[in-house]
C-alpha cells in the first residue's frame, strides 16, 4: 500500500496505481502536520470545508456511540514537500507544517485543490481559510447571542 503523496490524509491508503510514493517515504519527506494542528484546523472552521462554495460538515456521528466519522482532511496550502503543488522553497519546515499553512477540507475538495493548483492557488486557499474562519466566527457568536437573549 501507499500513502497518497498530496494532502495529509488521515482515513485513505490508495493502491500503487493512485500514488508512487511508498508510505515508509512519505513522513520523512514530507513536512506533515502533528495531530494537533489538524485538530485547531478543523476547530476554527466549526468542522466544514473552507471551500466556500462547498461548506460541507465533515464530521458525524459513528453508529458506535463512543466513534465519530471524519471525512475531513488538513491539507497544505503550499506543499509539504518539493514537487507538490504550490510548493514554497521559502518556506522552513517548521513554516510548512504550522497551523497558518494548513486549510481543513473536506476529501473532495482536497483532492481538487491538489490535481488543479494553478486555478486553486495559494492566495485563493488562504482567502477561502479566512472566510471559512470569519463563517464559524459569526456563528458562535449568533448562538451565543441567542442563548442570551433566550435565558
Amino acid at each position: 500500500m501507499y500513502a497518497c503523496c498530496r494532502v495529509s490524509h488521515t482515513l485513505f491508503t490508495f493502491s500503487a496505481r493512485a500514488c508512487k510514493v511508498p508510505r515508509a517515504t512519505v513522513g520523512r519527506a514530507r513536512n506533515e502536520f502533528p495531530a494537533g494542528i489538524k485538530r485547531v484546523l478543523a476547530n476554527r472552521v466549526g468542522t466544514r470545508c473552507s471551500n466556500s462554495d462547498c461548506q460541507r460538515t465533515t464530521s458525524g456521528p459513528n453508529s458506535d456511540p463512543e466513534k465519530a466519522v471524519n471525512i475531513g482532511v488538513a491539507a497544505h496550502i503550499t506543499a509539504a514537500a518539493a514537487g507538490g503543488p504550490r510548493y514554497d522553497a521559502g518556506l522552513s519546515p517548521e513554516e510548512r507544517r504550522s497551523a497558518e499553512n494548513g486549510i481543513w477540507l473536506c476529501q473532495t475538495c482536497a483532492k481538487l485543490i491538489d490535481n488543479d493548483p494553478e486555478r486553486y492557488h495559494s492566495e485563493l486557499l488562504w482567502e477561502w481559510k479566512r472566510g471559512a474562519e470569519e463563517r464559524a466566527l459569526a456563528t458562535s457568536r449568533h448562538t451565543v447571542l441567542v442563548k442570551t437573549l433566550v435565558n
